[in-house]
C-alpha cells in the first residue's frame, strides 16, 4: 500500500497543474463515504470501538478521524487534482462540508446536517451566496437514504411502494442540490449516485434475500436520479454503484484479495487488500480506487495524463486503473 501511495503522490507531481488550472476549487457535500472529519470535530471520534463483525456499523468515527482505517477518497482526489487544501474539513478552511450519517434532505436531532444544510452552509459563508463557475461541486449522498428505505421496505407490506416513494424523494432531493447550485453559478458538477447496498457486509449477512432487496433499493434510486438529471448541462453522473459491482465481481483487477468481510474485525486481516472496512465502508484502501475512479472521470484533458497514472499504477503492480464509458467529464 505504500508503494502503491507514493505512485499516486508522483502522478499527482505530473498532473496537478493541469487539473488545478482546470477548476480553481474544489467543493463537496456528502456522507461518511466523504467526510474528512467534520463529524470527528464535532462529536469527537472513538478510537477504541471494536468492529464485531460484518454487521458492524460505527455511529463515531474511528482513529483516522474518519469512517475508515485511513483517509476516504475525497483527499486523495483532492490531493491528486492539486487541490489537497479544498480536501480538508470546512471547518479547517477546506471546502469539504460532508458529515457521517447524513441524509440528502432528512435532518438529524442537530447532527449530522443533511446535505441540503451543508449547501445552505456553503452559500452563508465566504462566497456570499454565490458558486465560482470555475470550481468543481461533488455531491455524494444517498446511501443513508437507501439504508432507511431497505430497513422500513424489509418490514412492509408493500415494499414496492415503499422503495418508489423513497427513490423518488431522493432523486427530487439531488435535483434540488443541483438547481441550487447551477442558479448560484456553478457550471461544473459531479453527482454520485448510490452504492450497490446489495454488497455491502452488513446486507450480505443477513443472507440472499437481503442482498436481493439491497440490490433493488440502490438500482431503483439510481434509476430515478437518471431520469431527474437527464439533460443537465454541466452535470455528470459517477457511476458509484458500476465502481462498487466492478472491484466485487473482479477483485484481483484492483490488487484485493477480500471483497465480502469487514476487515476490521478479523485478525491478521491485511486492510491494503480488502474493499470494506465495517459494515458499510470501504477500506482506505478501497478510497483510494474511488479517489482514481473519480480522478479519470475529471481530469480535464489531454488525456496523455490519465494514461500516465494508469502506466504508473500498472508498473508498480498494486492497482489496474480501468477508463469505463461513464459519460464524460464534468466540464
Amino acid at each position: 500500500m505504500v508503494a502503491f501511495r507514493f505512485l499516486l503522490l508522483v502522478a499527482a507531481c505530473c498532473v496537478s497543474t493541469v487539473a488545478s488550472a482546470g477548476y480553481s476549487g474544489l467543493y463537496i457535500f456528502g456522507d461518511s463515504l466523504s467526510d474528512p472529519g467534520n463529524l470527528a470535530a464535532a462529536i469527537g471520534a472513538n478510537p477504541a470501538q471494536v468492529i464485531s463483525g460484518n454487521g458492524y456499523i460505527p455511529e463515531q468515527p474511528y482513529a483516522s478521524q474518519q469512517f475508515s482505517n485511513g483517509d476516504v477518497w475525497a483527499r486523495t482526489y483532492a490531493s491528486l487534482m492539486g487541490l489537497a487544501a479544498f480536501g480538508q474539513p470546512f471547518g479547517a478552511g477546506g471546502g469539504n462540508y460532508a458529515y457521517g450519517g447524513a441524509r440528502v434532505m432528512a435532518e438529524g436531532a442537530g447532527l449530522p446536517p443533511s446535505l441540503t444544510t451543508q449547501e445552505n452552509v456553503f452559500f452563508l459563508g465566504s462566497h456570499g451566496g454565490l458558486a465560482p463557475s470555475d470550481a468543481l461541486y461533488v455531491i455524494e449522498g444517498g446511501g443513508n437514504d437507501a439504508r432507511d428505505t431497505f430497513a422500513a421496505a424489509a418490514v412492509s407490506g408493500d415494499p414496492s411502494s415503499v422503495i418508489g416513494t423513497a427513490a423518488f424523494a431522493y432523486a427530487d432531493g439531488i435535483g434540488s442540490l443541483v438547481d441550487s447550485l447551477q442558479a448560484s453559478g456553478a457550471q461544473h458538477i459531479v453527482v454520485w449516485n448510490v452504492p450497490n447496498l446489495g454488497l455491502a457486509p452488513a446486507v450480505t449477512s443477513l443472507g440472499a434475500g437481503a442482498s436481493f432487496l439491497g440490490g433493488l433499493v440502490t438500482q431503483s434510486m439510481n434509476s430515478a436520479l437518471a431520469q431527474r438529471l437527464a439533460g443537465e448541462s454541466g452535470v455528470t453522473v459517477f457511476d458509484l454503484f458500476g465502481a462498487l459491482s466492478s472491484f466485487v465481481s473482479n477483485p484481483g483487477a484492483f490488487g484485493l484479495v477480500n471483497v465480502t468481510d469487514a476487515c476490521g474485525a478479523i485478525a491478521g486481516c491485511d486492510p491494503s487488500t480488502s474493499l470494506f472496512w465495517d459494515g458499510i465502508h470501504p477500506t482506505s484502501a478501497g478510497h483510494a480506487l474511488l479517489a482514481q475512479e473519480m480522478f479519470v472521470a475529471t481530469v480535464p484533458e489531454p488525456a496523455d495524463y490519465v494514461l500516465l497514472l494508469g502506466g504508473l499504477v500498472a508498473i508498480g503492480g498494486r492497482v489496474g486503473v480501468r477508463r469505463r464509458a461513464r459519460g464524460g467529464a464534468a466540464r
